[in-house]
């Protein structure tokens, strides 16, 4: 399946916003369980949660495709590459990103997702030109 399949759908079914899942786009048997583990996570102005990638991660557990429940220990095997990550102008911090960073983040997260690069759509490529 594709990238957007895998993770977009469990947990939006295509209306939400990355990073902001819609507790009703859970199984409704597991609903009152996102409600249970997200207690106390902020929500925005339309009642869907604001949670960053552990949490994330987290919530797979309650996917009703299975295999994305096995995915969700995944941010366990990647901790010392988001550490990086959020030190880093990326995301949180002012650390640059070395290229060997980059690589083994990339590298074990397609392994630890069991995506297929082939799957990942193409970024447009940009010419930014300055004058």
């Amino acid at each position: 399946p594709s990238v957007k399949y895998t993770f977009h759908t469990p947990y939006f079914n295509d209306v939400g916003v990355l990073g902001k899942p819609a507790v009703k786009n859970f199984p409704a048997s597991r609903q009152r369980d996102v409600e249970e583990t997200l207690a106390g996570k902020p929500r925005d102005d339309r009642g869907r949660y604001k949670l960053g990638v552990q949490d994330l991660f987290r919530v797979l557990e309650f996917s009703e495709i299975p295999a994305l429940g096995q995915k969700s220990s995944v941010h366990g095997k990647l901790s010392k590459h988001l550490s990086k990550r959020n030190e880093s102008l990326l995301a949180h911090g002012v650390r640059p990103v070395s290229e060997d960073d980059f690589k083994s983040f990339w590298k074990d997260t397609l392994e630890a997702l069991d995506v297929d690069i082939a799957n990942i759509p193409r970024w447009p490529e940009l010419d930014l030109k300055l004058i």
